[in-house]
């Protein structure tokens, strides 16, 4: 009988949580659009589960965290709200296994895929589906309504900041005497703060109808022109630019939960509609991240997203055989659009 060393893959190779984060951190987001707009900026570390936020006359400021048993933070005399948002917590499990291992071909190659490839490729998979969620949820900030996984509602910003939603009917009254009275409704609004611009982040149908104006096709078509020198610019739909007004079409689904399982597909903005905001503004939009619920993270700046392996056999883990590895992921984030009487909703219905 020979003699000979084989490596266990599920024995001699252990991740920290640090190395499992970063390669979740580095898979490219493919549901882009909203995040790539930087709305929202980086995500705010939090050491704890909470935002607060606090309102007066309208104009929002942060609620600073304190020490336990220390000073407090001092109000101004003045009317003042506050609002307490807890972090929505999300958890996402999958595990490798020695089966699947078994007998799998690297991708393009005769080689046996290594443990790491496979592991990365799983972390690949669940790493997206936090993606799609944090998209789903900045989507559902600049409507002002944050929904769950499920269609259910996380947050309403309007009811929260007990304001009322605007709505413009571009169906009547010409293209550009609307496009104007949208701006002068933001910009009465502001409240003190500043815009640069507006943007409307539209449905396939509402930006068709965009396009029947004349003065709108005319800047549409020298944004084409434009695109035509441009290799990196493959389709004007995705922003082209009419008075200082930043036009968008976003024509992404998402598939939400049933109770029974299955999912329905949802599109990020309804037929018929556009999603309008104001753009440059200073204080209306921030993202927020918590840290995980591990003992070595509790109370840290959070981060984007965790990831810890389990082996089997641990506590609490698999079948104690040492036919799989488990991995835990979490991303616990909260966008928030903190002035929610400048979401417009626009329509041609």
């Amino acid at each position: 009988m020979s003699n000979h060393l084989t490596a266990d893959p599920f024995l001699d190779r252990e991740w920290s949580i640090d190395e499992l984060s970063h390669m979740m951190l580095e898979v490219p987001n493919i549901y882009t659009m909203i995040t790539q707009l930087g709305i929202f900026g980086d995500p705010i570390p939090l050491p704890n589960r909470y935002v607060g936020i606090e309102i007066q006359g309208m104009t929002l400021n942060l609620l600073q965290t304190t020490q336990w048993g220390g000073p407090a933070t001092k109000g101004a005399v003045g009317k003042r709200k506050r609002h307490l948002f807890e972090i929505p917590h999300t958890a996402h499990e999958d595990m490798v296994t020695g089966a699947e291992l078994q007998d799998l071909r690297a991708f393009g190659s005769r080689a046996a895929m290594m443990f790491e490839d496979l592991v990365g490729r799983k972390l690949s998979t669940m790493a997206i589906k936090h993606y799609l969620t944090h998209e789903w949820r900045r989507i559902g900030a600049l409507k002002g309504v944050i929904l769950d996984a499920d269609g259910s509602t996380l947050y309403n910003l309007f009811t929260i900041f007990g304001v009322t939603q605007e709505e413009v009917d571009f169906s009547t009254g010409g293209w550009n005497q609307n496009l104007r009275d949208t701006d002068r409704y933001l910009e009465t609004n502001l409240n003190g703060d500043r815009m640069t611009g507006t943007a409307y982040i539209c449905s396939t149908q509402f930006m068709d109808a965009l396009l029947e104006d004349t003065d709108i096709k005319a800047s549409y078509n020298a944004a084409a022109a434009m695109m035509r020198q441009n290799p990196n610019i493959d389709d004007v739909r995705k922003m082209f630019i009419h008075q200082n007004k930043v036009f968008m079409e976003y024509n992404a689904t998402f598939p939400v939960l049933n109770a029974d399982g299955t999912s329905t597909t949802v599109k990020a903005v309804e037929d018929g509609e556009a999603i309008i905001f104001p753009l440059g503004t200073i204080d209306s939009a921030a993202c927020y991240a918590s840290p995980a619920d591990f003992i070595d993270t509790v109370n840290t700046p959070g981060l984007l997203m965790y990831a810890r392996e389990r082996f089997a056999g641990q506590a609490g883990g698999s079948d104690g055989y040492n036919r799989n590895r488990e991995f835990h992921t979490q991303s616990n984030f909260l966008p928030l659009w903190r002035r929610p009487k400048l979401l417009v909703k626009g329509s041609i219905n």
